[in-house]
């Protein structure tokens, strides 16, 4: 029987998800006979969000009580947690909470239930992170799902009939890009970015078709910027596009942005003090004074940061974006994907002057996690014309991929540390350590 399009999104979505948990057990079971926390939090990036609706179910607060702050140093094993801030004797967390907040819908019955009564025991403390690794798979692999809704759309305005290609590039998306190393592992900002930059550019796309859709657009811009910070760039460029393609709806777009970003200034104002003081300024993390050539050259060609060597196929997308870029009759989609792809540069170009251009220790590109999606559609195009040869190339570069991902997942923790930003080690099989 033929699936509807939303039944393959939920069977896509769910296959994704099990693939996501498929070492689950592997890691909990590994934690509880070595004592250690790290194989079930990948960074110390994601404390706060993964204790974040612990706190919010269990004592209705969106700051962190002494209780729960020394429960996350026992986790990372230190005086003061990583992602905290200490703003006038509480402690707040250090990154944006988007995605704190979007894993409370799963956090909550086994905490109604009170199946984590204290974070007084390791069980505990790992049955947390545990409860983050399956909201952060899950929104994840709904990404994924969204995906595929984006290529069916890419397919209907050219015309193309899906094909078993069509379903081996999504698994490659999922499983051997960035998405399954970093995304898929914990409550990063990557993981609610990903899912919110996702749907964007499957509803830009079906605006096409249905324009009342865009006013709904500046609500998830909002979300986007709330999330990520560093998607400024992204919405700058979706709503000059909408106000050149949809002049009649640019209000309501502005209307339904200005409802996130009322909640934004009121959570900084409430947090800070100044509703446009943020998580990086107030922790003094804004210095960008990396030569600009040295952060590109890392981004473009690092032996463990770069698109090259960690997911070679994605690296087709720097030539897929010059060749929309020159293109002069451009369709709806292509003209889209121009304006998106200039955001993508753009920010490679301003993070590349980071002082932490290469993303501390996430493994590979994880900067970028959340541009795959852009990248990941541009390479599909290209892939429309290859000739059975490129093809086939085109096949051995995604089971590399998939390798790298693998690895990065099962033996690497999805951690990449910076000495190694211009050595193969990060890629190095791991298995055999």
């Amino acid at each position: 029987m033929k699936l509807k399009k939303y039944q393959r999104f939920i069977l896509i979505s769910f296959i994704a998800f099990l693939f996501y948990i498929s070492n689950l057990y592997f890691d909990y079971d590994n934690s509880v006979k070595t004592g250690t926390y790290r194989r079930m939090l990948t960074s110390y990036d994601v404390t706060s969000n993964t204790f974040l609706p612990y706190e919010i179910i269990t004592k209705g607060k969106i700051y962190f009580s002494d209780s729960t702050v020394k429960a996350m140093r026992r986790v990372e094993g230190n005086n003061k947690p990583h992602s905290l801030i200490k703003i006038d004797d509480r402690y707040y967390s250090s990154y944006p909470i988007l995605s704190g907040l979007m894993a409370v819908p799963l956090y909550y019955l086994p905490l109604v239930m009170n199946k984590i009564p204290t974070l007084l025991y390791q069980e505990n403390l790992l049955n947390i992170l545990l409860l983050g690794r399956l909201s952060a798979s899950l929104y994840t692999a709904l990404s994924v799902g969204l995906f595929y809704l984006i290529i069916d759309q890419i397919n209907k305005h050219r015309d193309v009939k899906e094909s078993k290609f069509t379903y081996l590039y999504l698994l490659f998306y999922a499983l051997g890009t960035n998405i399954y190393s970093i995304s898929s592992r914990s409550l990063w900002q990557h993981t609610s970015s990903l899912l919110i930059n996702s749907l964007l550019i499957l509803l830009l796309i079906k605006a096409k078709d249905n324009p009342k859709i865009v006013k709904w657009l500046g609500l998830l811009c909002g979300l986007s910027f709330i999330s990520r910070p560093t998607n400024i760039l992204f919405i700058l460029v979706i709503t000059t596009f909408i106000f050149i393609k949809y002049k009649r709806e640019v209000l309501l777009y502005f209307l339904t942005a200005g409802i996130s970003v009322l909640c934004l200034a009121l959570y900084y104002y409430f947090v800070y003090g100044s509703p446009i003081t943020n998580e990086y300024i107030a922790r003094g993390d804004t210095d960008f004074n990396t030569p600009l050539w040295d952060g590109l050259l890392g981004n473009m060609f690092s032996p463990s940061r770069s698109f090259l060597f960690i997911t070679p196929p994605l690296a087709l997308s720097f030539y897929g974006i010059y060749r929309l870029l020159i293109q002069k009759n451009k369709n709806y989609t292509d003209l889209l994907l121009s304006f998106l792809s200039i955001s993508f540069i753009g920010t490679m170009l301003w993070l590349s002057t980071w002082w932490c251009w290469y993303g501390a220790d996430r493994f590979g590109y994880g900067l970028y996690t959340e541009w795959i999606p852009i990248a990941g559609l541009i390479v599909y195009i290209m892939n429309l014309d290859f000739k059975k040869y490129q093809r086939i190339i085109f096949i051995i570069l995604m089971i590399y991929s998939f390798y790298t991902q693998f690895n990065a997942v099962w033996f690497m923790k999805s951690r990449c540390s910076k000495e190694h930003n211009w050595t193969f080690e990060c890629i190095k099989p791991a298995w055999n350590k």
